[in-house]
């Protein structure tokens, strides 16, 4: 094997290893964006909800 194709070898193996790590980040990076969603949405509803007791007792017989 030429040292030119080796180099192209080792470099395209460098490549590999280094799309592998960026693909296995973007799904880490993926799962995190969706579970903070989650935890988003999950507080909105709470606020929702604490929003709507605030307004019920606001016209309430005390309110």
């Amino acid at each position: 094997m030429s040292p030119e194709v080796a180099a192209l070898e080792a470099r395209i193996v460098e490549l590999e290893i280094r799309y592998s790590h960026q693909d296995a980040t973007l799904e880490t990076l993926s799962e995190l964006v969706r579970e903070q969603y989650e935890t988003i949405e999950a507080l909105r509803r709470a606020l929702k909800a604490l929003r709507a007791q605030m307004d019920e007792a606001r016209s309430g017989p005390l309110g």
